[in-house]
């Protein structure tokens, strides 16, 4: 039976593989910008819109932060190791810069009716773009903490903050395909 450190890594390993979307073992800017590229065409935002170009800055954000905090030996791209070793190093205050930049990206890009809230039918197209493994009602009952039928920010927050910071697997291990 794996320990729950093991449980964590598995969390944070399985994300390195949802960045690296060219499957080429490192996280680059390109890499970043193809995972939302792909959630931008599922929702249907022109590239152009006002809400995409309010998530590009939200992205450039990301990969900064991404870049500054995790890419150790300064390349310009970060390797499983660095990801790795970051996350299983991280404080709680790395852990929350890091996952804030996620959460305004992400969040803002599924919240498509713009109501400060993630609907069960705007999480099954995230779920899609993201290649979320499980059926998407499933995973949603389970993240929605408060049973009220969709998910805040604050929910979205700590899900993204307990993949990272979280030493067991839990619900939060959905949203990277675990």
């Amino acid at each position: 039976m794996a320990n729950e450190s093991d449980s964590r890594q598995q969390k944070i390993e399985s994300d390195f593989k949802v960045l690296d979307s060219n499957g080429n073992g490192y996280i680059e800017a390109n890499d970043v910008h193809r995972v939302f590229s792909s959630l931008l065409d599922e929702f249907g935002y022109e590239s152009n819109s006002p809400k995409a170009q309010e998530l590009d800055s939200n992205l450039e954000d990301l990969w900064s932060t991404i870049k500054s905090s995790v890419d150790s030996d300064g390349d310009g791209k970060v390797s499983k190791d660095e990801y790795i070793t970051f996350w299983m190093n991280a404080d709680e205050s790395e852990i929350r810069s890091y996952t804030d930049a996620i959460t305004n990206a992400l969040f803002d890009m599924a919240d498509t009716s713009g109501d400060g809230s993630i609907s069960e039918q705007e999480f099954a197209k995230f779920a899609k773009a993201q290649g979320l493994k499980g059926d998407s009602h499933s995973v949603f009952q389970e993240l929605d903490t408060n049973g009220n039928g969709s998910l805040s920010k604050q929910e979205f927050a700590d899900l993204v903050s307990d993949i990272y910071s979280s030493e067991s697997t839990g619900r939060e291990s959905a949203l990277v395909g675990m």
